[in-house]
């Protein structure tokens, strides 16, 4: 009955089924504990509740359930210590039990002695849980087992050749995210021949392990943060051809990496040290990562020399040693869905083939020594969601017309160019828009008033945007768009988070007129108009932006005071009004007197923290002034008064100054005068 909506407890009827065999409840939201009576159904040999939200401990009739081989309760909440689920098995379901999944709970405590005693067991996963001590040693007495995961709890110890000295049946290791040691002698052998293994995260000393080289069935290799150095030795080539997943990332690996053109799906060599020249990929790896080591040379080899690369889906050369002109081959690479080479020395324009990346979604260009014009090819790849191109030498102005295409863009980073010209106002269409940032480059004009168009930015949700998703053999792994964001006066960079951040930056440009008051709509952390030409007044509603943690409106000649609203902004955590023509007491607030004096500097304003106290004859306060718009509406409700007044002054004496000094006018209105007194004297008669 699984992948149905019950939304249900257990019903105590179910438990009555005393010759039931198989029970299957996977995915089908249970909720509340195991009832007792479960230890009713005396033929059940396989039960599945994986995937619910069922609660609680398990209950001690599960031990009656003698004839039970597989039992699957992952991704629940279960409780309790694991070491009473063992004792619950140890009646009489021991020696019959051959699969059990306890993953995705809330189990706590250590492993014990026990774990050893389930001889018949050939697949045990209790991951992601909350287990800490040791690894049991006798875990190496299951015969039978075939795979073992005891990856994401905080287990810490030693494990020796012990732990697995009767293990000739496993197939399958994932131990990653542990702070687990392996020790063994440098000539062992080990007794099992593994086809998937993740040790990420162990400390498996300087030196990649020689058993490793004798594991001819291995198809996914992952030793990840593992404390290795050196190069790569020379049995690893012949080695890793039957490889289909390798992960060697975040190690202490340099040297030239020797092993080309191998058939994996993915390779990770993420920071390390390795230098030389690029290395060939096959046509056949989908993820390549080489960020962050010391690669260097030309990447057009990389790109070119293959005509068929239909299957590679994310590219990363980011943060190396790379220099020479981005190549024009990009026609091979028409799947690709994410393209990282930031942090490099490449040089030279964008060629316009890079519109034949018809699948892109993330296009990431950051901190090069590229130049020319914004290319207008990009208006091809439709599917774009990020395009960062700060830190370059682009120049120009930025087209208008592209932006229709380019709908689905979430980040647009052109911080520190030379772009000029207006801001486009069909930038306002790009209604999931999370991150602009125009920074630091020549635009003019004044802020887009549109900009309340941005659906995203006036919205509380993120978007489920700049991943790309895929499954390893052991696990799900979620390759995310990274992007540097400028808040607080420092750089961030946002990788797994960037769906949450919603952020725009048009400081350092020539910007001039007022802060548009539709910007206050906007739900943004951070907001930074400072070092323009902006002018006018703070917008008064600038307290409906309460989630800003950020703002910074310095290095412009806004004037007035500020507005006493800007004290809802509790999230604000970095404030910059200096250098402004401000005036005035500064609100009180617990948040705004938390700032140093150097967010207030260079204005005429008074009050904490500043130490220049506020008075009725400070010249900085006009008499009877109030605050923004408040003072607007009070000045025009008194001109509009005073207008009225003198209008009706002026009409009355004028029509009673005509009838005074006219004589037919005089006598006609002195006739009019006794028409009325008569008749009112005749009605009272």
């Amino acid at each position: 009955m699984s992948l149905n909506p019950f939304n249900s407890t257990i019903p105590p009827w179910m438990c009555g089924f005393k010759r039931l065999e198989y029970l299957d409840l996977f995915f089908t939201h249970l909720k509340g504990s195991i009832p007792s009576a479960i230890g009713n159904l005396s033929s059940i040999n396989t039960l599945r509740l994986s995937r619910n939200q069922l609660e609680g401990k398990l209950p001690n009739s599960l031990g009656s359930l003698c004839k039970l081989r597989e039992l699957t309760l992952a991704g629940n909440n279960f409780r309790g210590a694991v070491s009473e689920i063992f004792r619950i098995f140890s009646r009489c379901t021991i020696d019959a039990l051959e699969m059990l999944d306890l993953s995705m709970n809330q189990l706590s405590g250590q492993l014990t002695e026990s774990l050893g005693k389930l001889s018949s067991l050939q697949h045990f996963d209790i991951s992601y849980n909350q287990l800490n001590g040791s690894l049991p040693e006798n875990v190496g007495q299951l015969v039978n087992l075939k795979s073992l995961d005891i990856s994401h709890n905080s287990l810490d110890c030693v494990v020796s050749e012990v732990h697995f000295i009767n293990l000739t049946r496993l197939k399958e290791f994932y131990a990653h995210k542990n702070s687990l040691t392996m020790k063994t002698s440098p000539h062992w052998l080990p007794p099992f021949q593994l086809e998937m293994l993740n040790l990420n995260d162990w400390h498996l000393g300087q030196q990649l392990p020689l058993w490793i080289r004798w594991q001819e069935n291995l198809l996914e290799l992952q030793i990840s943060n593992t404390g290795i150095a050196g190069t790569i030795p020379s049995w690893f080539c012949n080695f890793s051809l039957q490889l289909d997943y390798l992960n060697l990332s975040h190690n202490k690996f340099h040297g030239e990496f020797p092993c080309t053109n191998q058939s994996w799906s993915t390779i990770d060599l993420s920071f390390n040290q390795f230098n030389g020249l690029l290395p060939l990929v096959s046509s056949k790896t989908k993820i390549v990562d080489f960020s962050n080591n010391s690669f260097s040379g030309s990447v057009s080899h990389f790109f070119c020399d293959k005509k068929n690369f239909l299957n590679s889906r994310y590219v990363n050369l980011g943060n190396n040693l790379l220099s020479g002109k981005i190549p024009k081959c990009w026609m091979n690479w028409k799947n690709l869905w994410i393209l990282n080479l930031q942090n490099n020395n490449l040089s030279g324009v964008i060629p316009s083939s890079i519109g034949y990346l018809t699948s892109l979604r993330w296009l990431q260009l950051h901190d090069n020594n590229l130049h020319g014009e914004f290319p207008l090819s990009l208006r091809k790849c439709i599917y774009l969601e990020a395009l960062d191109l700060s830190e370059n030498k682009f120049i120009g102005k930025i087209p208008k017309l592209m932006w229709i295409s380019l709908g689905g863009l979430v980040v647009i980073n052109l911080r520190s160019n030379k772009f000029h010209g207006e801001i486009p106002l069909e930038l306002c269409s790009l209604v999931d828009l999370q991150i602009l940032d125009l920074s630091h480059n020549n635009f003019s004009g004044t802020v887009p008033r549109c900009f309340y168009n941005l659906s995203a930015m006036t919205s509380l949700e993120s978007l489920d945007y700049l991943s790309l998703s895929f499954d390893s053999w052991s696990d799900k792994y979620d390759l995310m768009a990274e992007v540097t964001v400028v808040t607080k006066g420092r750089e961030f960079e946002y990788g797994s988070m960037l769906k949450l951040v919603k952020s725009m930056d048009l400081s350092s440009n020539n910007l001039y007129g007022e802060i548009p008051v539709e910007l206050t709509s906007l739900k943004l952390q951070t907001l930074n108009l400072s070092n323009n030409h902006l002018v006018g007044k703070i917008p008064s509603k600038i307290g409906d932006m309460r989630w800003l943690e950020s703002l910074d409106l310095s290095k412009n000649q806004l004037s007035g005071t500020i507005p006493p609203s800007i004290s809802s902004l509790t999230f604000l955590s970095y404030l910059n009004l200096s250098y402004n023509n401000l005036m005035g007491p500064i609100p009180t607030s617990t948040q705004l007197q938390s700032f140093s004096e150097s967010s207030f500097i260079g204005n005429q304003l008074c009050g904490p923290p500043l130490q220049q106290n506020c008075s009725v004859s400070d010249p900085a306060i006009p008499p009877g002034d109030k605050q923004g718009d408040d003072e607007d509406s009070l000045q025009e409700e008194n001109y509009l008064y005073l207008s009225l007044g003198l209008g009706f002054a002026f009409g009355f004496w004028g029509v009673l100054a005509s009838l005074l000094f006219n004589v037919p006018w005089n006598m006609a209105l002195c006739e009019f005068l006794n028409r009325i007194v008569a008749r009112l004297y005749g009605a009272l008669l």
